[in-house]
């Protein structure tokens, strides 16, 4: 899947509507997610650009054509929780536990490590990974997109306009 998605506009500070572009790239089972906020043909933009579902204002965002709100939203949770699905830092249980205890929303490598520690859950001993039981951030971990998650992602509607920088 190579698909570009068009979330919908904002107004800028010049009372301009700036359009917001998402880039969905799903290849040899890795999920990759970028945007950017009103591109331009010479690759510049005016807004944010890459991870941009982390600062994205939503009490802005006018939704394009057949979107709303709550689609954009799940879109966003999707992103959150699938985008690299091949460089996951954390076993399934530590992942969980750091959701859990909302230590994922203002994520830090040092303090994750250390609360996992302290929790008695790095190492892992239920994940064994290269024959020891998985240390916290020791290696990348591949976590499998569910194919529901991928037929979502390409029902979306497509961009009804073509971004200056494809």
């Amino acid at each position: 899947m190579n698909k570009v998605i068009k979330l919908g506009t904002y107004k800028s500070h010049k009372n301009k509507n700036v359009p917001v572009y998402c880039k969905i790239k799903f290849k040899d089972n890795r999920l990759s997610i970028s945007g950017v906020e009103g591109p331009y043909s010479n690759g510049n933009c005016y807004g944010s650009c890459g991870q941009i579902h982390q600062s994205l204002n939503l009490n802005e965002l006018i939704p394009a054509k057949e979107w709303n709100l709550e689609l954009i939203k799940r879109f966003l949770n999707i992103w959150d929780e699938w985008h690299l699905n091949d460089l996951q830092v954390g076993s399934p249980e530590q992942e969980k536990y750091l959701d859990e205890n909302n230590l994922k929303k203002d994520y830090n490598f040092s303090k994750a490590k250390l609360v996992l520690e302290k929790a008695g859950l790095s190492p892992d001993e239920n994940y064994i990974h290269n024959g020891k039981p998985y240390r916290y951030g020791s290696a990348w971990l591949f976590k499998t997109v569910p194919i529901e998650i991928i037929e979502w992602l390409e029902s979306l509607p497509n961009s009804d306009t073509e971004p200056a920088w494809i």
